[in-house]
Formats: structure tokens, sequence, C-alpha cells
């Protein structure tokens, strides 16, 4: 990418030099150029092609090669760097909360932080299906939000593979000396919990213990973690709340109705989902995540308020912003009912009884949906454990 060009005078017979890049650079355009290649997912062979348009020569791919491999290095040191630097900072705002909170801090016991963590791999489901061969995982500070450990896996490296095909037909038994990416071979759904343990342990020599873990649901990976971490027992396993009720009204909105009760249902899933929502915020807010018996309950009885069925139904179920109750039923006249004000947060018995008379639960058991709706409900209310602070994996 440097070119030097020769200028000469005609007048005094002299040459002169100039270069499209200073010496001193270390050939910093020509690196920018592989930078931007490997960034915008192009490749040599289109960047190549793109400057060949323009009329402008192309390093040789040896040298483009090289340069990668020197990218390379830089960029993993300055992601240790970068990581390394946002650990300091959560550990530093951990120190600050505990010192706020007028406690004293040992510095000599390990700092325990409050975590998300997450992976991924691609999938195929349509035709043949496909699992990935490469995935990705982080852990992420609840206090900075900033990544603490990321890392990947590859059960493949195509050097190898080229070399191993090459080595069928040439008779070559070893590939050439490379950088092997390869560093995983199992079944794509271990790269997570393989990945989150190698970041608990990096974590652990770094005096940070990760006492409670927030997933997206996945109960093998936190299981794993117990096992192989020394403070594995101490571990508490906090649910995403948003994959939960994701997970819950995409189970809803799949149910099959009857023709008589389908509106009924489809118009009122967001209001079962943003019941149960609203438990989860209350259970977290008010009593900082120490009544689950309460919110175990108040999930179980959701579908029961939603549908005009009160008599399990809690203060703050008709408490809003304004402390006005909007009940959005059918068939009632009064409009005192539905919109008044409440003095104490419940609905007295004359109420419940006009109420009760636009109630859907009875209809919905005779359609056979109810039983169906409770099931999908209770298995959010058997994970209310692990949603008590209401807690979320996305940043």
């Amino acid at each position: 990418m440097v070119s030097t060009l020769w200028f000469k005078c005609n007048e005094r017979d002299m040459f002169f030099k100039l270069r499209s890049e200073e010496p001193s650079n270390k050939s910093k355009l020509r690196k920018s150029m592989v930078w931007a290649t490997t960034c915008s997912g192009s490749s040599y062979t289109k960047t190549k092609e793109i400057l060949a348009f323009c009329d402008i020569p192309f390093m040789p791919s040896t040298t483009f090669t090289s340069d990668e491999r020197e990218m390379d290095i830089v960029l993993e040191d300055a992601k240790d760097a970068s990581l390394d630097k946002a650990v300091e900072e959560e550990k530093a705002a951990y120190l600050e909360e505990i010192r706020s909170n007028g406690a004293v801090v040992n510095d000599e016991q390990p700092i325990k932080l409050e975590v998300s963590l997450d992976a991924s791999w691609g999938s195929r489901s349509y035709g043949t299906r496909f699992t990935s061969a490469s995935g990705a995982g982080v852990i992420v500070g609840e206090k900075t939000k900033k990544i603490l450990f990321v890392a990947c896996r590859n059960k493949r490296c195509s050097i190898c593979t080229r070399e191993q095909r090459k080595g069928k037909t040439e008779g070559k038994t070893s590939p050439k000396s490379h950088k092997c990416y390869r560093n995983y071979s199992g079944a794509s759904g271990g790269m997570e919990p393989d990945i989150m343990i190698e970041g608990c342990v990096k974590l652990f020599k770094n005096s940070v213990w990760l006492t409670k873990i927030t997933t997206d649901g996945d109960s093998t990976t936190v299981s794993r973690i117990k096992n192989h971490v020394k403070y594995g027992p101490t571990i508490e396993h906090q649910l995403c709340c948003n994959h939960v009720l994701k997970n819950c009204g995409k189970k809803l909105r799949e149910l099959k109705c009857p023709k008589d009760v389908k509106e009924i249902v489809s118009n009122n899933i967001g209001r079962i989902t943003l019941g149960i929502r609203s438990a989860i915020k209350h259970c977290a807010e008010k009593t900082k995540g120490a009544d689950v018996q309460n919110l175990y309950k108040d999930i179980r009885n959701a579908p029961f308020h939603v549908f005009g069925q009160h008599q399990n139904c809690r203060n703050y179920f008709y408490s809003k912003r304004s402390t006005v109750v909007k009940q959005p039923m059918r068939n009632i006249e009064d409009s005192s009912i539905t919109n008044r004000t409440m003095v104490d947060g419940q609905l007295n018995d004359e109420e419940l009884k006009q109420i009760d008379e636009v109630c859907h639960v009875e209809q919905l058991i005779k359609s056979g949906v109810w039983s169906k709706i409770q099931a999908i409900v209770n298995a959010v209310a058997a994970k209310a454990e692990s949603l008590k602070y209401n807690k979320t994996s996305n940043m």
C-alpha cells in the first residue's frame, strides 16, 4: 500500500522523491487496510479486486497474512487489558456500595460479585439440522454492565482440515506449522458450560467469587460451575425474567382454543404476562426477594385476576401510579367500579359480586382451556425462587 513517486524538474535537472506514507509510520497504512478488511467481513481477494478497479496496487497475500498474525497478538493483549480493567472497575463499584452502607471491608476476603452470563452458537432448524462448530460466551458485571470475561470455542480449524485432506491425497501425515484455533471437542451445547467454567476459574485467581449468577434458563451451566469451582455451593442461580415471560407468552399464544373463547384468551395473554411481571417486581422492590411464598401464590393467581376472579387478589393488584383501578371488563355499566380511586387498595364484597358477573373462568373451564393456561403459569410459579430479584441478562 506504500507508493514512492519520483518527480523530475526540467529546469534544474533534479529529482524529488515523495512517498504515500512516511517511513516513521512503520507501514501504518498497510496494516490499517488489513484491519479494515478483517473488521468489515471482507477478504484479501475482495479487497484486491476493489483496488484493482481503482488502479491501485495491493500487497501480496503473504504480507497480508503476516500482518494479520501481528494484529492478532496486539488484539489479544488489548482484550486482556480491557477485561482486567473492567474487573477492577466492577470490584471498585462493589466495594463502594459496601462502604456506603457502613460495612467494614476485609481486604483479605475475596470480592463477591453478581453477574449475568450467556453464550451463543449458530444453528439451523430448516432442512437438514445443523449446529455451528463455533461459539462464544461472556460474563457481564451487574454493577458496571461491562464484560468481565469473554472466550470462544471452535471445534474445527480450517488449516488443519485442509492439510488433512491434502494428506489423504498426497500422503502427508502432519499439517504445517500454524496457530490452531481448535480448542474444543464435544457437543455444541457444552460450549457454554466450558466457557463459563474457564471464566470463573480466571476470576477466582483475581480474588473474585461469583455468588449470584443470572442466566437465560440453562441450569446445566450453573450446575457444572458449582461442581468445578471451589465456592460452588455458595452460588445462587437467578433466571432472566425476560426470557421466562417470553417463553410463557409464546406457549400461551400456541394454545389451541375453541372459537367461543379464542378472542378472550388471545386478548388477555399480554395482561397475564404483565401481571406475572408486576408480581415479580413487587417481590423484588417491596420485600427484597424475601417473600417467595406470596410471589408463588401471586403468579398462580395472575390468570384468575385477568379473567375476572379476584377473591385471592392482594391489595397491590389494584394499585397503580395514580391509585386508580381500571378493569377492562365487559358488561359493567357502573363506571364508578371500574375507574374509582382506591382508598385501601381492596374492592369490597358488593363490587366483587358485580365484577364476578363478567368472570370468564367458568367459561374457560368448560372449554378445556383453563387447565392448559394454569399448567403454563404454574410452571412459571415453580421458578419463583429464581425470579424473586427480578434479574435479567439483557444489558
